[in-house]
């Protein structure tokens, strides 16, 4: 029988604070000025005679709460000088000629260190220096392409200046910007079938007989002899045996406490790795973490987890014919996986999801599913973030959101990265849920969506496997004895490290928003800022517009949080404005789209734009349980961005969602007469907002403008 240690709850997080970091309480900036047992001393910035003392709980609670902050690295002076320089600014902020150059130079720079590292000796006072920045600068540019403008090589001296700078601000890219106006994903090289008959005989291993590695072996290539024979008689093609090595691999890659327990027994399992406990050098949650990919097809995953024999002929050609993406995000220190997003395509969209996801709440995804244990883990990375030369990781969009978020990143040498250990050791600890909630039908949840309809058949299984998987990870993979902890679960080390040592808590909202968002421009109108048929608006936007008048504001918008945006003010800055129609928290475009879509759906006759049916609608599937998994990026039938793109066109033309009359309305929400500069603010009859005209922006009175008399 399994042994399962007792998971552990989680009482009170630490939240973990340097005094490096800020904490804004409201707008209040406050440095953490010491540490005690249940809380911090703060100082004030700017008044620091101005100290307080907060409790754990209480910080948590205000962070919670929205009502604080945590600015990481705030209190650094490089952060605050690069922040200064460009007005707070981000790097997807600028436009797409300065990153581009700003990512070459990143670029350049990064090759000279490999190069130095590997011990070639290029010294940069040298006259000879241009001969290595010549062919090296090419080697950056990679391919030519016809919509990229020719961007010369850097001189000598510029490489110099902007080297410094780089290594003075620690290799931020913001300090290397302009201040004037790979390989492909990896995927199986051999059949399922062949792989899942290996896996089957590998666990052969996993004995109390403790038989040898090469009895194995053998035991392996006699039986894959004599099946051969009996598909060669069948007229079936054969299965590749595999080498000793290969073989060997596969072995390796089983939970290593598990086949401890199999071979020796449990007490001497936790016995020998007790000592291990605290082997590896990372100690704090978010201390590093391994960001890991595969790419193949649904059959090929049931291979690796040696359950394709309970699927029929029939089933497995459906199998093969659906290719998953499967990103997974492990944190080292408690072995505890943060996030795990299934695609259907290798994107960077499924990596950027991935990592949302990662600092994001999920006990709703883990109540979805049906799991006994919460998903709690969530974390802002403070390390270094490990992850391999893989497309996804490798596009703009995805380093640009590791980069914003203040995410180091290390890949390894090509040719020379470790085997993926998390994804395999994760489908051979939850293999056994493969037989019990997917049997080539999916009956528990073809009954419940429906009629059976062989079409949508691929993209149930894509959905219910995705759901499968999030399942392992709650109530099998993170609660399991694991062979780096010592037997312990990663759930129950987490909640250690959590309330003994802290955590970094995830950013506010509003550096989500920055860093996921895009830059986008767009008019206000008698609704307000109108995006997707979302009106957004408040009485700071409303001033800003008095002022400004028909000029289009600067906005942030992030498809995976559409309840706010930002704006940008006068002053530079960016405020974040809430949407007026009551939106359910959390929501993302997709659920928007979608509740838009059926809505169409059911009332062709008549476009009915009543934001009531779509407010029912989304909360109704949130109900059932499918919007978790859409607020999660869990879906795998996820459309293109130009799908996306003309979706939106079509779903959200001439249409603005507005609360229909008697909707009850929030105390918090100030209700404003329309502006209009002839009553100067009195209440009396008028024309409606929508038919009021825009009110002429006022000029500022200039000295140029006073007379002599004036003085």
């Amino acid at each position: 029988m399994d042994y399962y240690p007792l998971p552990k709850i989680l009482r009170q997080p630490v939240p973990l604070l340097t005094n490096g970091d800020i904490l804004l309480l409201g707008n209040e900036p406050f440095v953490p000025a010491g540490r005690r047992f249940d809380g911090y001393d703060l100082a004030h910035e700017a008044h620091p005679d101005r100290a307080i003392f907060m409790k754990h709980a209480e910080i948590n609670e205000r962070l919670e709460a929205k009502t604080a902050r945590i600015l990481y690295g705030g209190n650094k002076p490089e952060v605050q000088y690069l922040e200064l320089l460009f007005n707070g600014k981000t790097f997807s902020e600028f436009n797409e000629h300065t990153r581009i150059v700003a990512r070459l130079r990143e670029r350049l720079f990064k090759m000279y260190d490999e190069a130095c590292l590997t011990g070639v000796h290029v010294p940069r006072s040298s006259d000879g220096f241009e001969d290595w920045i010549a062919p090296n600068w090419k080697i950056a540019l990679g391919p030519v392409r016809s919509d990229r403008p020719s961007i010369g090589a850097p001189s000598v001296s510029t490489f110099n200046r902007l080297y410094k700078e780089w290594l003075k601000y620690g290799r931020n890219i913001l300090a290397i910007l302009p201040r004037y106006n790979g390989p492909g994903g990896k995927s199986s090289a051999f059949d399922p079938g062949s792989l899942n008959f290996a896996v089957l005989e590998a666990r052969n291993y996993m004995s109390s007989l403790r038989p040898r590695l090469i009895d194995v072996y053998e035991g392996y290539r006699a039986a894959a002899h004599k099946e051969n024979e009996i598909r060669a008689a069948e007229g079936k093609i054969s299965y590749h045996v595999f080498g000793k090595t290969r073989f060997y691999e596969i072995i390796d890659s089983f939970p290593a406490f598990d086949v401890m327990v199999a071979r020796e027994g449990h007490e001497a399992a936790l016995k020998h790795f007790e000592p291990n406990v605290r082997s590896y050098g990372e100690t704090l949650l978010g201390q590093r973490i391994e960001i890991d990919e595969v790419k193949t097809d649904l059959m090929t995953i049931f291979a690796m987890a040696g359950v394709l024999e309970g699927i029929s002929d029939q089933d497995r050609k459906r199998l093969k014919k659906i290719r998953l993406w499967i990103v997974v995000i492990v944190d080292v220190a408690t072995r505890y996986i943060l996030s795990a997003v299934v695609s259907p395509t290798p994107n960077a969209r499924a990596a950027k999801e991935a990592l949302r996801l990662m600092m994001a709440d999920k006990t709703h995804i883990s109540d979805q599913v049906g799991a006994t244990i919460p998903w709690i883990g969530r974390v802002k990375p403070f390390g270094s973030a490990y992850m391999d030369h893989g497309s996804a990781f490798l596009a703009e969009e995805t380093t640009d959101c590791l980069r914003a978020l203040g995410i180091e990143v290390t890949r390894p040498e090509t040719g020379k990265a470790k085997k993926r250990p998390h994804i395999e050791s994760l489908f051979h600890t939850i293999g056994p849920l493969f037989t019990q909630f997917f049997d080539g039908r999916t009956h528990r949840n073809i009954k419940e969506k429906g009629d059976y309809d062989p079409k949508l058949h691929a993209s149930l299984a894509a959905s219910e496997f995705a759901e499968i998987i999030n399942h392992g990870i709650c109530d099998y993979y993170n609660i399991k004895p694991h062979s780096s902890l010592g037997g312990r679960s990663p759930h129950n080390v987490l909640v250690e490290t959590v309330e003994s040592f802290g955590w970094m808590r995830p950013p506010h909202q509003m550096d989500i928003i920055r860093a996921f968002g895009k830059v986008e421009t767009a008019k206000m109108d008698g609704y307000g800022i109108v995006k997707n048929g979302i009106p957004y608006n408040d009485e700071w936007l409303v001033e800003e517009h008095m002022e400004r008048g028909r000029k289009p504001f600067e906005i942030i918008f992030d498809s995976g949080y559409i309840n706010s945006i930002l704006v940008k003010g006068a002053d530079g800055g960016w405020r974040e404005v809430e949407n007026k129609i009551d939106l359910p928290s959390d929501m993302t475009e997709r659920e928007w789209i979608e509740a838009r879509k059926q809505e169409l759906a059911q009332n062709r006759a008549e476009t009915a734009e009543n934001y009531v049916a779509i407010r029912d609608f989304i909360l109704k599937n949130r109900e059932n349980g499918k919007a978790a998994t859409l607020r999660a990026g869990l879906d795998p039938a996820v459309p293109s961005a130009a799908k996306v793109e003309k979706q939106r066109r079509d779903l959200f033309r001439n249409f603005v969602a507005v609360p229909t009359s008697g909707a009850p309305i929030g105390e918090h929400v100030p209700v404003l007469p329309p502006p209009d500069d002839l009553r100067g603010g009195t209440i009396g009859r008028s024309r409606p907002a929508e038919l009021e005209p825009t009110p002429m922006p006022t000029r500022k009175v200039s000295k140029f403008d006073r007379t002599r008399d004036d003085d």
